[in-house]
């Protein structure tokens, strides 16, 4: 995408600049958004007269183009929400598109997605007992499947949601959280562990008597 520079459309408007102007609210230290339309574009920009401030514009600059939301304060990098037919992005200047949330319900992220996850945001905290987990892991039935909306037709591994077992279930049982079956998936590992262990120790000590080493 080009920097914050935009040719301006022609336009052929039915009525003044002034007029159309006046149609727009405005508030105070806020002048009113100026609308043109061209051939292939409709730019709103609002702003407060100093190119300083925040300016936030909605444009297209031609036909093949991305229709965009972009927010920007004058030389400083702007961030860009950009729609085309089938999917929307979310452009920073800097570091190119960081989403995008395609038309199928797909969405991309190009960084670390965290979710949060600290005790200031929860309640009723108690550890998940070794047979909650094991039991649960238990009741777990991976699958392959593909998404109906999925015009690739990947396949995926995982769960059906309306099939789990009610501890890692949500409420209208139409998604999953990973956090939750990677909970029980931990638990059930460090049980394990402990097993493997005590038989590692039992191993030892039937060879130690037997003068095996």
């Amino acid at each position: 995408m080009s920097n914050d520079s935009f040719a301006q459309p022609h336009t052929t408007p039915d009525r003044s600049q002034s007029e159309r102007s006046s149609d727009m609210p405005s508030e105070h230290g806020l002048a009113q958004a100026q609308f043109g339309s061209g051939t292939f574009s409709t730019v709103i920009a609002v702003s407060d007269g100093n190119f300083n401030a925040p300016q936030m514009r909605i444009l297209q600059t031609n036909s093949n183009d991305f229709a965009r939301l972009r927010l920007s304060v004058q030389n400083q990098a702007f961030w860009d929400i950009a729609t085309v037919f089938d999917r929307m992005n979310f452009f920073a200047q800097l570091h190119g598109d960081v989403m995008t949330l395609h038309s199928n319900g797909n969405l991309s992220i190009a960084g670390i997605f965290t979710q949060g996850s600290s005790r200031t945001l929860k309640e009723q905290i108690t550890e998940l007992s070794s047979t909650e987990a094991l039991e649960t892991l238990a009741h777990l039935s991976p699958v392959k499947f593909r998404y109906k909306a999925d015009t690739e037709h990947a396949t995926h591994v995982g769960f059906i949601a309306e099939d789990v077992p009610e501890l890692v279930a949500t409420p209208n049982r139409q998604g999953l959280s990973a956090m939750d079956i990677v909970g029980v998936l931990t638990k059930a590992v460090q049980e394990q562990q402990k097993t493997i262990m005590t038989l590692a120790e039992k191993i030892q000590t039937l060879g130690e008597r037997n003068g095996v080493s």
